[in-house]
């Protein structure tokens, strides 16, 4: 009896077991099954939130059922600043997520800035965190815990930061499961960090100008259109755009580097700042261009205004390497009205105005009014009538000559453009050379220009017998672009023209701006076999201390020199004058705009050696330039 007993009490000992152990199996599986479940949503999670604050919230949520507490915080730290943050914590006697109030220096004594320093895992429990509160080393938030659990994560080279759990319920532990589920949340940590980081500066950067930090034109357009939208719900509000154009920029760059051009930038940007207020917005559209967005205004003097203080304030030296560097702005300003389309529109416009300000002499303002919309348009229009002009060749050159006045012969020609417009007849330059000089296409006529006036050179070298040359003017792009010197060798080569037969002329205004660079150029094309001839001496910036450095061959006197002169030989003293330098620096002269005798005579008698003028001939299309150049031969 006794024996039937003893084995039903152990067979129910033995089934008791049994079902706690497969309570505890259950128990485990669903806790694996809830665990492998949480894993796959925190994976997701890290890389689908669409922003941090977010993803911290439902990471926590995910972890809730998973550990043995709902304490829970993430902290970053900036490496250079040392600042420690939480941009999330959550404590379960609060109920609810909350702002931890500690400064920075109670914040360096507490175990968390310990993890940061080591970037080694630390876990504690109540014995030890007593121990080290003892020795003023355990700064914990709400009292001593249970236990406590911090690892920390990198996140990039300027951050890093730490996940942490805590247990303020008396005898709770952390398992070893546990552990490594937070180590697990902390690897996903770093990640998102670093991925939301990476996103944020990559959306930045989309809409910032690097070198300044200023929004770019992507981001300037928005807010314009933004307010432009605001506006429109409001009466007798208006806001204006500014276009902002840094004059004889490409002069600081070349003459102190691009580095140096930098940084005049940066404190341009910084400058023009300062004059603005709170709600304006300030953009750099790429190079010496910025714009800027003024809004809320009740007046148009207020934008007028703040453009003046720009110009006033910009006008001011800036000092760079202990080098004051002197710039000037020229600005356009469109102002909104009802028509207004959007910020595009505003841009252009403002941009027309900003041009007339630059024509006008740079360092002022202009503001877009309609005359110059028609101005625009008509610009474009014969922008385009250009390009078909130069595919039809409706482009062509006329030839004056260049005289020995002494011995009344030919010595040379210069090349003179004219338009022969399908609708208009002949046009000369004056009707179309300011739409040339401020398009691209100028450089496609000025390579035009060149090669068909040495091919007609090489023509007439061929039937006269005289050793004649072509002069071809040069305008400033065309001398500063970076093709214009293999341009020349080019067609030397390919013409196979002999020496001192291209004469290249020259303004005082295209070299002023960097003697330097000129110079290394014209003794470049000096070697080629070319001639430099300056023209129009004495209307612009000439100057003794820079006129013996440039390797002229010919000065070329102004006609307004020429024309003064009287009847009387002492009214060429100017003339005179010019000539005596031209000599002493080994140059020759040509004297341009003889219109009649007199003029000739008094040239002659002071032993003037060349000349140019209608007394002398015409420019004269092709085929008269050849008769009158047979007859002389």
């Amino acid at each position: 009896m006794m024996r039937a007993i003893v084995s039903v009490l152990a067979t129910k000992i033995v089934n008791c077991t049994t079902i706690s152990r497969l309570e505890t199996t259950i128990e485990e599986l669903e806790y694996s099954r809830k665990l492998q479940e949480s894993l796959y949503k925190i994976s997701a999670l890290a890389h689908t939130s669409n922003n941090l604050n977010n993803f911290y919230a439902q990471l926590h949520q995910e972890l809730i059922p998973l550990l043995n507490t709902q304490n829970f915080f993430i902290c970053l730290q900036d490496k250079l600043s040392g600042e420690i943050r939480f941009p999330y914590l959550y404590d379960e006697n609060n109920g609810s997520s909350f702002i931890l109030e500690s400064n920075q220096a109670g914040l360096k004594k507490s175990l968390i800035a310990r993890v940061l320093e080591t970037q080694q895992p630390l876990q504690l429990d109540k014995k030890q965190l007593i121990a080290l509160q003892k020795q003023g080393k355990g700064l914990t938030y709400g009292g001593i815990p249970s236990f406590w659990l911090a690892i920390p994560f990198e996140v990039n080279e300027s951050h890093c930061g730490a996940v942490a759990v805590q247990s303020m319920r008396p005898g709770a532990k952390l398992t070893l499961r546990e552990r490594r589920l937070l180590e697990y949340v902390a690897q996903h940590l770093s990640e998102a960090i670093r991925y939301r980081k990476q996103q944020k500066q990559l959306h930045f950067q989309a809409l910032h100008d690097g070198l300044t930090g200023l929004p770019n034109r992507s981001l300037f357009e928005d807010r314009v259109n933004h307010a432009l939208g605001i506006i429109s719900r409001k009466d007798k509000q208006k806001i204006a755009v500014l276009f902002l154009d840094l004059d004889n920029f490409k002069t600081v760059n070349d003459s102190y580097g691009h580095h140096v051009g930098d940084r005049l930038l940066k404190i341009i940007a910084q400058t023009i700042q300062i004059e603005l207020r709170d709600a304006d917005t300030l953009s750099r559209l790429g190079g010496d261009e910025f714009t800027i967005l003024l809004e809320d205004l009740s007046q148009d003097d207020i934008a007028v205004t703040i453009t003046k203080r720009i110009i006033k304030k910009l006008a001011e030296p800036i000092l760079i390497n202990d080098i004051p560097i002197s710039i000037s702005v020229s600005i356009g300003i469109s102002l909104s009205t009802a028509e207004t389309l959007d910020a595009k529109a505003m841009i252009k416009q403002a941009d027309l105005a900003m041009y007339q300000s630059k024509n006008a002499g740079k360092n002022t303002y202009f503001v877009f009014d309609e005359d110059l919309n028609a101005t625009h348009n008509n610009f474009r229009k014969i922008r385009h009538e250009l390009g078909v002009a130069l595919e039809k060749k409706q482009l062509i050159l006329y030839y004056q000559l260049v005289m020995d006045i002494q011995n009344h012969q030919p010595v040379g020609f210069e090349a003179l453009l004219r338009w022969q417009h399908p609708d208009k007849g002949l046009l000369t330059p004056a009707s179309f050379i300011q739409v040339v000089e401020e398009s691209d296409i100028i450089l496609q006529i000025d390579s035009y220009i060149l090669e068909m006036a040495v091919k007609q050179l090489i023509e007439w070298r061929r039937e006269f017998t005289k050793p004649l040359y072509v002069s071809v003017n040069i305008s400033g792009r065309q001398f500063s672009h970076k093709s214009f010197y293999h341009e020349v060798k080019r067609i030397i080569q390919l013409y196979q023209l002999p020496k001192n037969s291209l004469c290249l002329e020259v303004t005082e205004r295209i070299l002023i701006d960097n003697i330097a660079k000129a110079i290394v150029l014209l003794k470049k094309l000096k070697r080629l076999g070319v001639r430099i001839l300056l023209d129009d001496f004495g209307t612009g910036y000439s100057s003794l201390s820079y006129l013996h450095q440039l390797p002229f061959d010919v000065l070329k006197i102004d006609k307004s020199f020429v024309q003064d002169m009287g009847d009387k030989l002492s009214e060429s003293s100017i003339v005179n004058s010019i000539m005596t330098l031209a000599h002493s620096l080994n140059m020759q002269v040509i004297a341009e705009g003889i219109e009649n005798k007199i003029q000739l005579d008094l040239l002659k008698n002071i032993d003037c050696p060349f000349g140019q003028g209608y007394y002398l001939s015409y420019p004269l299309e092709m085929s008269k330039t050849y008769s009158l150049l047979k007859q002389f031969n």
